[in-house]
């Protein structure tokens, strides 16, 4: 299953977080570009995720679907908007 923006956003925390430590070990001797590249592209990716996410509730609000929801989204509604629906479905095989 794809990574959740909550997970993805962790994981950026992380990276830079690292990145942050490696630097003041080993400094220059380190590309500083490779690692805010790195760091952009996770960015690119959660934001892409976001405009998605964004774009699908507003269908929805304007189709009415969110009608009594007040905008109070759990963790599970927030990964129905976030994941491709074929990672929800369990294959019994």
């Amino acid at each position: 299953m794809e990574k959740t923006i909550k997970e993805l956003e962790q994981e950026l925390i992380d990276l830079r977080t690292s990145n942050m430590a490696a630097w003041e070990v080993y400094g220059s001797e380190l590309s500083g570009g490779e690692m805010l590249m790195k760091e952009d592209a996770l960015q690119d990716k959660i934001d892409e995720r976001k405009r998605k996410r964004d774009k699908i509730i507003k269908k929805w609000e304007e189709s009415g679907l969110l009608n009594g929801l007040n905008g109070d989204f759990s963790d599970i509604s927030l990964q129905l908007f976030e994941c491709p629906p074929s990672s929800l479905i369990e294959d019994d095989d």
